[in-house]
């Protein structure tokens, strides 16, 4: 028998959302499902141990990532736990304890090389271990090949489902939605931002957009990508093999006998009148009746990109296989998205390519917005400025960038490339009211700060932890993380 919930008890006071929760938890457990949607900071993985200790079953607690899976541990051992040993723990999937602590990564691992792929085998596997809660924790980061195993997980007698996520997949494709949701369950709570600020657990804040240009470079591979997306429409508005496959289509051929499909995909149909209305095609007033909307009413909207995605997307990809006959025609169509880069993966994309956001998302342009941006909360706050700025990259490759050389030579958007651009700033640009001594680096393998720092931290850090000077700048140091 399990003792969970004797042996975890919360040391603190809870918050007053999260109070709210557990006082409905009978409520929502009725279903075998728990699932809640809350912001960064608001407790979720601490609301996850407290359901974890009153399921009081073995559990699996599978995360994103190392760092994450590491932190419900140390979230366990600071908040709930008086004796570190009074519970089995496991960081091995194949050696599962009361708790197991893993990833998505290390789960499908185990399922496809020492299961191999076996739902039958997965099941024997987990009965045999006890497992019967199992824990997903931001579940909108799963790949698709994790999906499968983890429905199978679903069968394990009595098994109850905890999903945890800030940002449930709201922006995907409907089918990705409705997988998810039918894997975590309906949300039992979700608590907003304004609750976290009402608590004291959130600083009041604004959000403000800061538009960067993009470079010229840039500016001329947009601009070159939407030529080639006219010139492409206006070829399939010619194409009179195109034209003809569309008025052959089922949908528009037989379009009383296929009214049930027509009525699951009513976009798609839209999409195929839309195209013909486009080309100057007479479109007879029935096959436009079955959307309920009265003929004389109907004012057809342009050919977007979007409903030219609504039309190619199942032809090319979900119903190809039914048009045989007529793959000389949809090849030629497929190369000709594909040379433009609109796609990909098995998706059409006219709206905007992956390659056009990546380069848009990493633009250089963006460091000398920060500075702007730095210029203006100095000249603001003054001493008082506390600002922390996050990127995805540290981009160690510049760090050797030497005073005098060009910024322009640093091509990429990171946390060294932004350091970088406001240590020039501070330098030469009198509007950054900022002290070099202010300005620092803070990741995971990377701590870099100022050298008038050392005697102040060198009572709280061994000295050997100063590990050198970077060679361009003895005023700055590393700190071995």
């Amino acid at each position: 028998m399990n003792h969970l919930s004797t042996s975890l008890l919360f040391k603190f006071l809870w918050r007053s959302y999260q109070q709210r929760f557990l006082d409905s938890f009978e409520t929502h457990i009725e279903d075998n499902h728990l699932h809640v949607v809350a912001p960064p900071g608001s407790g979720k993985t601490i609301l996850g141990l407290e359901m974890v200790r009153r399921i009081n079953k073995k559990a699996l607690i599978l995360s994103p990532t190392l760092t994450i899976r590491n932190q419900w541990k140390d979230r366990m051992l600071e908040c709930f736990l008086i004796d570190d040993n009074a519970i089995p723990i496991s960081f091995t999937i194949k050696k599962p304890a009361t708790i197991t602590f893993s990833t998505y990564q290390s789960f499908h691992s185990f399922y496809k090389n020492e299961l191999e792929s076996s739902e039958e085998k997965m099941l024997a596997f987990f009965v045999k271990a006890g497992i019967e809660n199992i824990v997903l924790d931001e579940a909108h980061h799963l790949k698709n090949e994790w999906w499968k195993p983890l429905f199978s997980l679903k069968q394990l007698p009595d098994c109850t489902i905890i999903s945890l996520t800030a940002t449930p997949p709201y922006d995907s494709e409907p089918s990705e939605i409705a997988k998810y949701f039918r894997l975590c369950g309906p949300i039992d709570m979700e608590i907003d931002l304004p609750e976290l600020v009402k608590e004291g657990n959130l600083c009041p804040h604004q959000d403000y957009i800061y538009f960067s240009e993009p470079e010229q470079q840039q500016i001329r591979y947009i601009i070159q990508y939407r030529e080639q997306l006219i010139r492409f429409v206006s070829a399939l508005k010619a194409n009179e093999d195109f034209k003809n496959f569309i008025l052959e289509h089922p949908f528009y051929a037989n379009t009383e006998a296929s009214l049930e499909a027509i009525y699951e995909r009513p976009d798609y149909y839209s999409a195929i009148l839309i195209f013909l209305n486009s080309i100057k095609f007479k479109i007879p007033s029935y096959k436009i009746q079955i959307l309920g909307a009265r003929p004389k009413d109907i004012v057809f909207p342009s050919l977007s990109y979007e409903w030219i995605e609504s039309l190619l997307q199942p032809i090319l990809v979900e119903e190809r296989e039914n048009y045989l006959e007529s793959e000389a025609l949809l090849n030629s169509i497929e190369k000709s998205l594909r040379k433009i880069g609109a796609f990909d993966k098995k998706r059409v994309n006219l709206v905007g390519e992956n390659n056009l956001y990546r380069s848009l998302s990493q633009s250089p342009s963006k460091l000398k917005s920060i500075v702007e941006i730095t210029k203006i909360e100095s000249s603001n706050l003054g001493n008082s400025l506390r600002m922390v700025i996050l990127s995805d990259y540290i981009r160690k490759e510049f760090l050797d960038f030497k005073y005098g050389d060009s910024l322009s030579e640093i091509n990429k958007l990171g946390v060294v490339p932004i350091f970088q651009h406001l240590r020039s700033a501070i330098k030469n640009d009198k509007g950054l009211k900022l002290q070099k001594s202010k300005l620092a680096i803070l990741t995971g393998s990377l701590i870099l700060i100022h050298n008038s720092h050392v005697d102040k931290l060198s009572t709280r850090i061994s000295l050997e932890a100063f590990t050198q000077s970077i060679l361009w700048d003895t005023e700055y140091i590393i700190i071995k993380p």
